[in-house]
């Protein structure tokens, strides 16, 4: 996939570019801040490789997969992510900050101060504390310094005194309801704009995102395990193994057989992740199979999420597997989480480095 360039100022090409930005270590002087407040090594630096020493007792790096990986039973997490893939990132950080069993008690994240993007209103802004680190540092492995903000966002409960004073040291630190409230009243820009600007696509006189379409089909995640996502949205890889979804489609129109019904209850059977493959579904999306085992035959249900756009999703029918009709969504609920989930986005775990 190619970014899209031509809206972006020369900062934000070189945060969201992936030449040349995913072996950036994290600061030695700043690495020692990190570690006094918190009195020695993280508990686990899942993004390792780097740096020039240790930043924790426990080190994932790129072969390891620290997405893939098991961050519960860690006390303190520290993520300098590759910064051409931070969305799959922040999710990770958001999914073991929120695990009811084992979560780290800390995790710092380490951001490009860029206000404008999806993952900073989905994930980073949703982190208990922001910090906006004062200067533009100088990532080992560069000789100059960043072209752009840097921020953490840090994820926890009961943070401690030691760890917010170091923050409140080494730059701005903002509540997560100081954000939110920036975030609605479309100041975001002002807030970051202390240490010479955040980085923002070019010709945006709004920083912030827009709001996700309300064109479309109606979507919602009503089961007792919705994740925090916005409503409207609801992501496929947090899809289980036969959670139930209902959904309806527009059977007014032309092409959609009458042996189709208008609305379904279904299971999810199997989920294929976003690849490069070339198949009878939209290339590069998500894919859900599903099926609705009371009717008379089973009636099948492929669903494909664009793993760009979530919002975005198409729905395919067949109501004796052999001819399938493309339709159009009008509702699409998931009412039940019965499952883990069936889609491993990320590849398989290798073994770490201690």
């Amino acid at each position: 996939m190619t970014t899209d360039h031509s809206n972006m100022g020369q900062s934000a090409i070189q945060v969201t570019s992936q030449k040349g930005n995913n072996e950036r270590g994290t600061p030695t002087e700043f690495i020692r801040k990190l570690q006094s407040a918190i009195d020695g090594k993280f508990s686990l630096d899942p993004c390792s490789g780097a740096e020039p020493v240790p930043i924790a007792e426990t080190r994932f790096t790129k072969e390891d997969n620290g997405l893939a990986q098991d961050w519960s039973g860690h006390d303190t997490v520290f993520v300098n992510p590759p910064y051409s893939d931070l969305k799959d990132w922040l999710k990770k950080v958001v999914r073991e900050a929120n695990r009811e069993q084992n979560a780290p008690n800390l995790i710092i994240t380490l951001l490009p101060g860029n206000t404008s993007t999806q993952w900073f209103h989905r994930y980073a802004a949703e982190s208990e504390y922001l910090c906006l680190v004062e200067g533009r540092l100088t990532f080992n492995g560069t000789d100059k310094n960043a072209p752009f903000a840097s921020i953490m966002s840090v994820f926890g409960e009961n943070i401690s005194d030691d760890v917010l004073e170091m923050l409140d040291n080494i730059g701005t630190l903002y509540t997560k309801a100081e954000v939110q409230q920036a975030a609605q009243q479309a100041r975001l820009d002002d807030m970051f704009s202390t240490d010479g600007g955040a980085v923002t696509a070019q010709g945006n006189s709004n920083p912030t995102i827009p709001p996700l379409e309300e064109s479309g089909p109606q979507i919602r995640d009503v089961s007792i395990e919705a994740p925090a996502v916005p409503q409207g949205v609801i992501d496929f890889y947090d899809i289980g193994k036969l959670d139930k979804l209902t959904l309806s489609i527009d059977d007014t129109l032309m092409g959609v057989p009458e042996s189709i019904p208008s609305e379904l209850s279904v299971r999810v059977v199997s989920g294929e992740r976003a690849t490069d493959a070339h198949t009878q579904t939209p290339d590069d999306w998500t894919t859900l199979l599903c099926v609705d085992s009371s009717t008379d035959p089973e009636t099948y249900v492929c669903l494909y999420q664009n793993p760009d756009r979530a919002k975005e999703i198409k729905c395919s029918i067949s109501p004796d597997t052999v001819t399938w009709t493309d339709v159009t969504l009008e509702e699409l609920y998931r009412t039940e989480a019965a499952g883990p989930a069936i889609i491993e986005p990320h590849g398989e775990a290798t073994s770490y480095v201690c």
